[in-house]
């Protein structure tokens, strides 16, 4: 036995044995009367910690065993378990052919899910297909056994098969309609003027609409929102994705400046002689996500002073600058301006203030050429549509194919071409269509408003 006492300065072990020769010691004594060594100087000390620490090792060790014994009888015994699920008398369920992955949720990662009930035979077919007899056998490991009469057997109509989100249209806003299956990109300037260009592969011999992106904090380069680009191009369009932040230290106040500089650059660089497809600088829309949608209402409020080209259009989602008021006058935003400005319902990080004030400071543009979206969350289905900050992020999903990428698609159409318009404005029901679930349940519908 081993306990410590206070001696002076030091700490000195009071020993039952000589840590030298394992001699007893009858009372505290400091020093042997076997071996006649110091039992409580510096040199005992030292031993005695030694042999402590040994101690312990040989403790953790034991430790370290004895739970690797546990886990694997853990194991074991699981497997044991998972194994008497399918005892004699219980009637597995056949497995059903895989179905395709489910489209994204908005704001999160595809999750597999389980297959989609098969659908009901057609007239035509359900001749050729038998009706199963009130009684039909079923084996189990060879066993043959009325179904009917087995009392653990379930039926097929309780095995729960959650929802999945509709396909992608073929036609239309949001839909996978394209002009060209590849996508050019290329990266001109650097720091906080530095932008990127992307273009199809296959031009068209006319001049294409140009689209400024606009990024959130932080999302210096375009990986984030390839998804929304690449569909934005594949439909004939010049996307440009000015950086307009350096570093996370650049000053916020300096970013509507950044962002014009780059954007003059980017028109330059675009007419240059068969450098690039042609720019229809006459057809310029925008649009912007969280900080970029602050800066996309700030160029749409300075377009006439800025010497670029005029915005037509411009979608402002999840707008938001936080501490950083760096905001314009839209009471300067042009009359003849279509403006969505989108928020999200579980958007915690921009929230809707800023969505809110734009459009109701915007009074030059006519209540019927402006629309607020409030995106709304549906977790009826699996994966769930969830309207967070990061649902711009997201790839594709019909919270995408019938929101986000649908309402800028149509107000770019209706802004080039005044069509798709009542896709992208007024609250009407195809503005509102957020898709089907595979079970039929619609998708739950935004709350719009031309005044919030």
């Amino acid at each position: 036995m081993i306990k410590t006492i206070g001696w002076g300065p030091e700490t000195i072990m009071a020993l039952n044995t000589c840590p030298f020769c394992r001699a007893a010691l009858s009372s505290l004594a400091p020093t042997c009367p076997a071996c006649g060594r110091a039992a409580t100087g510096p040199e005992a000390l030292a031993l005695v910690k030694r042999r402590l620490r040994r101690r312990a090792i040989r403790r953790l060790v034991r430790m370290l065993v004895i739970a690797s014994i546990c886990g694997i009888a853990a194991a074991i015994a699981t497997r044991h378990a998972r194994d008497a699920v399918a005892s004699p008398g219980t009637v597995a369920a056949p497995s059903a052919p895989a179905s395709p992955s489910p489209p994204p949720r908005m704001g999160g990662a595809p999750r597999p899910v389980p297959t989609a009930t098969p659908a009901a035979p057609t007239a035509d077919t359900a001749a050729a297909v038998p009706a199963p007899a009130p009684h039909a056998a079923a084996t189990v490991a060879g066993v043959a056994g009325p179904a009917a009469a087995d009392s653990t057997a379930e039926p097929a109509s309780d095995i729960y098969i959650p929802a999945y989100g509709p396909t992608q249209p073929a036609a239309g806003p949001g839909s996978s309609w394209s002009i060209t299956s590849f996508v050019l990109s290329c990266s001109f300037g650097t720091g906080d003027t530095q932008y990127w260009l992307f273009e199809p592969e296959t031009p068209r011999a006319h001049p294409l609409p140009v689209v400024v992106f606009l990024h959130g904090w932080s999302a210096m380069e375009p990986q984030a929102y390839m998804a929304w680009i690449e569909h934005i191009v594949k439909r004939g369009n010049i996307v440009i994705y000015p950086r307009y932040q350096a570093s996370l230290t650049s000053p916020p106040q300096t970013f509507t400046a950044t962002t014009i500089a780059a954007l003059a650059a980017a028109f330059t660089e675009l007419q240059r002689p068969d450098a690039h497809v042609l720019p229809d600088l006459a057809h310029v829309t925008c649009v912007g996500h969280s900080f970029g949608g602050l800066l996309a209402a700030n160029l749409a409020a300075l377009s006439a002073t800025d010497g670029l080209p005029p915005l037509r259009a411009v979608m402002a989602v999840e707008p938001g600058g936080g501490r950083n008021r760096v905001y314009q006058d839209y009471a300067k935003i042009p009359a003849g301006t279509l403006l969505l400005c989108v928020a999200g319902e579980d958007d915690h990080i921009a929230g809707v203030d800023l969505a809110t004030r734009i459009m109701r400071e915007a009074t030059a543009v006519a209540a019927t050429d402006r629309d607020y979206i409030l995106m709304r969350s549906d977790r009826h289905g699996d994966p769930a549509l969830v309207a967070n900050h990061f649902a711009p992020a997201a790839r594709g999903g019909c919270g995408c194919w019938f929101g986000l990428w649908k309402w800028f698609d149509a107000l770019q159409s209706a802004a080039d071409t005044n069509q798709d318009r009542d896709a992208a404005l007024g609250n009407t029901a195809r503005q509102r269509f957020m898709g089907t679930w595979s079970d039929g349940q619609a998708v739950v519908e935004p709350l719009i408003t031309a005044s919030p």
